[in-house]
């Protein structure tokens, strides 16, 4: 098929200069647009609209104005629809200090969008432009705090809110484990179900402002505050790619994809890059881009000689995930050689030993202390085939 433009949405009021477009989201029939240099109240006061499409027409349906709106708060940098509710971003807000940031909880009630709510940071301060960035999904949000400076100036951080018999509530606030200055943490978010995401697109683990996206699974018993459940970057990064610039996860049957940006990647040009959920060996982390992974693999198996996968598998990694000595358990079914190899996703041969071993039971101890952060692969070659078991590297 051909994607056809349908039509062009613009303000009823629309005025120059109102950034309108500058951020947007969808959801069934209703849109929400952006403006957050709209004069209301004084200069860049901004403004939302809401947008329905009746008849298959997209007719402007309201104007969404905070009740507290004043100049230079930014309201409409950045937006979020779900259903009945819309969240608005007023990073430019001053309740808690100069920029400190806002947003706004819609409800649309017979037909009509209300203000709800107005969230702010329980620690907000000063310059942390809370509302930066933002998504919703039932009753739970997730909004970024792009100036938050808990892991040094500018590291950032991101905020869960869920609503409780009306009332919205914080509930966590997001680090990453490894946030330095100017990271950035929480210019991106998005959230689903049971995950939520930050990008952080300064982050310099895999190279200098290459970037780096954090990924958080809802605990059994609810959001609370916490470190990542692990941290992806790109297989290819390199120095400024800006990986993390944008993000969003979504659940297909319960498994979370995700899809992170990297617009400087390649001279500017600019990539996105697919990861999903992967219960091999990973209990709550995440295998990099699908594509990637098959890719690697066959390039492993043409490049390092392995067997396919057929061996019954007992391998094991523990534990997992892990920061310095991983310990590698498997079976052997009858006595021979067994031959141990971590290879990291570009194929690349991290670790390798060889010895003929009874049957039976056996450990090895590797210590992945200097591996980079990541997703690598064990593989364990027998007689009777190759058992393969993916870890994280803290």
């Amino acid at each position: 098929g051909v994607w056809i433009q349908k039509q062009k949405l613009v303000p009823n009021d629309g005025s120059s200069h109102a950034y309108f477009g500058i951020s947007v989201d969808i959801d069934g029939e209703y849109a929400v647009v952006g403006a957050y240099q709209a004069k209301e109240n004084g200069i860049a006061t901004g403004a939302a609209y809401v947008f329905e499409r009746i008849g298959g027409i997209w007719q402007q349906v309201a104007k969404l104005i905070p009740d507290d709106a004043a100049a230079n708060d930014h309201f409409g940098f950045s937006v979020a629809i779900h259903q009945n509710q819309i969240i608005v971003g007023s990073e430019w807000d001053d309740d808690m200090g100069a920029n400190s940031g806002s947003a706004y909880i819609f409800q649309r009630n017979g037909g009509v969008w209300q203000q709800e709510a107005k969230l702010l940071a329980s620690d907000g301060a000063s310059s942390e432009f809370f509302g930066n960035s933002l998504d919703i999904i039932g009753n739970s949000t997730i909004v970024g705090a792009r100036g938050d400076d808990d892991m040094g100036a500018n590291s950032g951080s991101a905020y869960i809110f869920e609503e409780e018999a009306g009332v919205w509530v914080q509930k966590a606030k997001l680090l990453a484990s490894n946030g330095v200055s100017s990271d950035i943490f929480g210019f991106s978010v998005s959230i689903s179900e049971n995950y939520a995401i930050s990008g952080a697109f300064n982050h310099a683990t895999y190279g200098f402002q290459a970037g780096a996206s954090y990924i958080y699974k809802k605990p059994d018993l609810g959001w609370t505050n916490m470190t990542e459940t692990a941290q992806i970057g790109a297989d290819d990064a390199e120095a400024s790619d800006r990986f993390g610039r944008s993000v969003a996860v979504t659940e297909v049957n319960s498994q979370a994809h995700i899809l992170v940006g990297a617009y400087w990647e390649n001279a500017f040009n600019g990539s996105a890059y697919f990861f999903q959920y992967d219960d091999c060996g990973l209990g709550n982390g995440l295998a990099p881009q699908e594509t990637s992974l098959q890719e690697n693999q066959e390039m492993m198996v043409q490049e390092q000689g392995t067997a396919p996968v057929t061996a019954t598998q007992s391998l094991k990694v523990v534990p997992n995930p892990v920061q310095e000595l991983a310990s590698v358990s498997f079976e052997m079914e009858n006595q021979g050689q067994a031959v141990i190899t971590v290879l990291d996703l570009n194929g690349t041969e991290m670790y390798q030993s060889g010895q003929r071993l009874a049957k039976g039971f056996h450990e090895e101890t590797i210590n992945v202390g200097q591996y980079r952060k990541g997703i690598y692969i064990v593989n364990v070659e027998t007689a009777q085939g190759t058992q393969q078991f993916k870890f994280i590297k803290e």
